[in-house]
């Protein structure tokens, strides 16, 4: 488990995801970073599982969406 920012957390999953950096991780493509989100990153990979998850602060199920 891991807390960090808004910055950090796009840049990883970018990477996890394949995308490939740009000038700015706020215009990654993935979208804003809620606050409490969840980033799940998988290993060995990295493999990018869940980005931004606020299921459990919204109460709705990513799964489902």
């Amino acid at each position: 488990l891991v807390g960090t920012h808004a910055g950090p957390v796009t840049a990883a999953a970018r990477w996890a995801a394949g995308i490939p950096a740009e000038r700015s991780v706020f215009s990654s493509g993935l979208g804003p970073v809620s606050n409490t989100g969840l980033t799940t990153l998988r290993w060995p990979g990295p493999d990018l599982v869940h980005f931004n998850d606020d299921a459990h602060v919204t109460g709705t199920d990513p799964e489902h969406l």
